[in-house]
């Protein structure tokens, strides 16, 4: 009854006033059950936090218990977002209902082996990485490397044959290539400077040659050319070219000629050797 709090009476049968015969009456009454009520339904509150699916319940007007929520991993439901409800979206719910929250704790710990991508390329590893269903986090570290080609990964973290599991970090160190530098003026420097500058830039030395070459008026161990000109960007693994002066060439002695007249006393023997020093 709209009008009479619930618990009263609303009517009565005999009504009031009426004579009842003594010991062998029946009075019948209507009792109020307070103000209709509406009925309410279970909203659907799944991938909603808790606190939003308490939110909405909370909007339907009725008291609500609830008891200690549930977790239990989801391929579907992202972690901390409500998965279901005991009671099924569109139950009728009572004036006080408990009720019961199902959040996600994750995707289910699923665990495999780390393959081999070493040597491959990066797109082509976090395919194979993306195809173990893992959902792995797949950081990339890029890093000059002078044996490494460009683009191929060098190691991971973890190792090949390590385990792996969902939702895990992996690490993948990517070759940048050979470190690359700007090649310095080597001219007119003494070959000792130029060595150990090229050095100090990280050039691979056994990649350099050196030519010696004659010069009249440039010292000896000067560079006089360089195959790479001054600031070209060039690899670490590059094949250099310095040409060293070797000084001025040796010169021959000019040959002098000398005549000589030996006057003999007597006949020579007639094996007799005739040496003259000058």
């Amino acid at each position: 009854d709209d009008e009479v709090e619930a618990g009263k009476i609303v009517s009565q049968d005999p009504p009031a006033g009426t004579k009842l015969v003594k010991n062998n009456g029946t009075v019948f009454v209507e009792v109020s059950k307070g103000p209709k009520v509406e009925p309410v339904y279970m909203p659907d509150v799944q991938n909603k936090t808790k606190e939003e699916a308490k939110e909405e319940l909370k909007k339907l007007g009725i008291q609500i218990t609830y008891s200690e929520p549930v977790y239990e991993a989801s391929e579907t439901v992202e972690k901390d977002k409500v998965i279901r409800t005991d009671l099924p979206a569109g139950t009728e719910l009572a004036t006080k209902q408990i009720v019961t929250i199902y959040i996600s704790s994750g995707k289910p710990i699923k665990t495999s082996t780390m393959p081999n991508v070493v040597g491959k390329e990066k797109k082509e590893a976090e395919q194979i990485l993306k195809g173990l269903g893992l959902d792995l986090k797949v950081e990339i570290e890029e890093v000059n490397d002078n044996e490494v080609a460009k683009g191929l990964v060098i190691l991971t973290d973890p190792e090949e044959g390590e385990e792996i599991k969902t939702g895990q970090t992996v690490t993948l160190q990517v070759s940048l290539g050979p470190k690359m530098f700007k090649m310095p003026a080597l001219e007119n420097l003494p070959y000792s400077e130029a060595y150990i500058l090229l050095q100090e830039l990280g050039y691979n030395m056994e990649m350099l040659d050196v030519k010696y070459e004659n010069h009249d008026t440039i010292p000896q161990g000067t560079v006089m050319a360089q195959s790479v000109k001054a600031k070209e960007e060039i690899s670490v693994n590059a094949v250099i070219t310095l040409t060293v002066s070797n000084g001025p060439a040796a010169t021959q002695p000019t040959p002098v000629t000398k005549d000589y007249t030996i006057v003999f006393a007597t006949p020579p023997a007639e094996d007799c050797e005739i040496v003259i020093r000058d």
